[in-house]
């Protein structure tokens, strides 16, 4: 049996069997990344899954509990049905609730990359030449294809705009931008002149690769 079946299985019979004990139970709809990250759980460390409650929201969040009859394989995309429960006496340094997969909603192949409507951080400036420069992975944008709007922070001012986008083809038009002083007015600046200047883009993985024609001027990222 797969780990899709046992997932809906199990959810078939908890609300068959135990209807009348949901209230001192929460039922959660749970996104997963396609892809894991690093975390510190206590003294130490291991991958964690990266989660959304909304797969709109602006970030993906880390979390460290184990999450019972959930199988994860790297490179789907899954929204599943998560009951939480309350421990009443955990082991020491132990988290108090428990996590359990209830049924496995969607799962979604993430081969080519995440969807374009989502935040994205940045993680390098390109040289001329292609090759990548230090960032300091503070400014960010949003985007919402659908909308066809882009929202989000330079390092100290907020900025938005409309983004074009068809096929691979990526325009950024009528920016706006707050205009606050800080430390990162300089990295800001190239931020979003750098945005001025795309035309096409790729996604690969949880990253966003921005160009003007063949040249690459920035790498975004979403796994975070």
């Amino acid at each position: 049996m797969t780990i899709k079946n046992l997932c809906t299985l199990l959810f078939a019979i908890t609300v068959n069997s135990n209807a009348s004990a949901q209230g001192s139970k929460s039922l959660t709809t749970l996104f997963i990344n396609a892809k894991q990250m690093p975390c510190n759980n206590g003294n130490a460390t291991q991958l964690c899954y990266l989660t959304k409650t909304k797969l709109n929201a602006k970030e993906w969040q880390l979390f460290s509990s184990p999450i019972n009859n959930f199988n994860y394989q790297p490179g789907y995309l899954y929204k599943i049905l998560v009951k939480t429960e309350n421990i009443t006496n955990p082991p020491a340094d132990a988290s108090n609730l428990k996590y359990t997969c209830m049924k496995i909603l969607k799962q979604t192949t993430v081969t080519k990359g995440l969807p374009i409507s989502n935040q994205w951080i940045i993680s390098q400036f390109h040289k001329p030449n292609g090759q990548p420069t230090t960032a300091l992975k503070i400014a960010n944008i949003t985007i919402n294809q659908t909308e066809k709007t882009f929202f989000g922070n330079g390092g100290c001012n907020n900025i938005g705009g409309e983004v074009i986008i068809s096929g691979n083809k990526i325009k950024f038009n009528k920016t706006r931008i707050t205009l606050m002083a800080c430390d990162y007015l300089k990295e800001e600046a190239q931020f979003v002149a750098a945005l001025k200047e795309v035309t096409n883009f790729k996604i690969i993985g949880c990253e966003l690769f921005l160009y003007k024609g063949k040249t690459k001027i920035l790498t975004l990222e979403s796994c975070r």
